[in-house]
């Protein structure tokens, strides 16, 4: 099971000029005092001239990004507990219309010298697709089907589990692959997971870039 702990806070480019009064010994303290609270462990007493009263800034700003984070979590949990319910009950119904489709079923009997038999099966165009299934191309050959699209309810739950929700939002992140294809450059997306990963690198690097300007 994956941890509930957050991996991740927004680091505000205004507390750059603050963080540059502290010692290099503060400021490694600093850093670890907002590890221990973003991991909800007890936070050691700031020690040193200016610390105190840097941390209290910080510590106010970290206490309302936190409680944006709850909140956003529970509203976005929340969204997804209906969205599957909606899934659950619409796979229900197609599952049963599936069942009765292939119910339907002929048998013929041709009686000549010789006994033949003839089964006739129809099948509806609501046969059962599976990611396995093998789709016909151009020129008679037989290729494999593109690579599974995620929903957007499957983007926004892998980025809150990940602690992504600080470097990649799901909504543009869907947004952006649904409308160009799922592809990368001209080839289709093998692995919608990596790809988040990759903006949340990405993101992560140039917040950290910006620090220095």
């Amino acid at each position: 099971m994956k941890s509930d702990k957050r991996k991740s806070f927004v680091f505000m480019t205004d507390w750059i000029p603050i963080i540059r009064i502290l010692t290099k010994e503060e400021t490694d303290a600093l850093f670890s005092m907002i590890k221990a609270m973003i991991e909800g462990k007890d936070v050691p007493a700031p020690e040193g001239k200016n610390l105190p009263d840097v941390w209290e800034f910080i510590k106010d700003k970290l206490t309302d990004n936190i409680d944006h984070y709850e909140e956003v979590k529970k509203r976005r949990l929340a969204n997804l507990e209906k969205a599957n319910a909606k899934r659950k009950l619409a796979n229900a119904e197609q599952t049963q219309s599936k069942c009765s489709a292939n119910a339907v079923q002929t048998d013929s009997v041709t009686v000549t010298d010789t006994v033949t038999v003839t089964d006739t099966v129809t099948v509806t165009d609501t046969d059962i697709l599976s990611k396995e299934r093998m789709v016909r191309g151009s020129g008679g050959k037989v290729k494999p089907s593109q690579p599974a699209r995620p929903s957007k309810e499957e983007v926004e739950k892998f980025i809150l589990d990940n602690g992504y929700e600080a470097d990649v939002n799901a909504d543009t992140f869907y947004d952006y692959y649904e409308a160009n294809g799922w592809k990368i450059g001209k080839n289709s997306m093998k692995d919608w997971k990596a790809t988040v990963r990759m903006w949340a690198s990405r993101e992560r690097k140039s917040k950290t870039e910006a620090q220095f300007f």
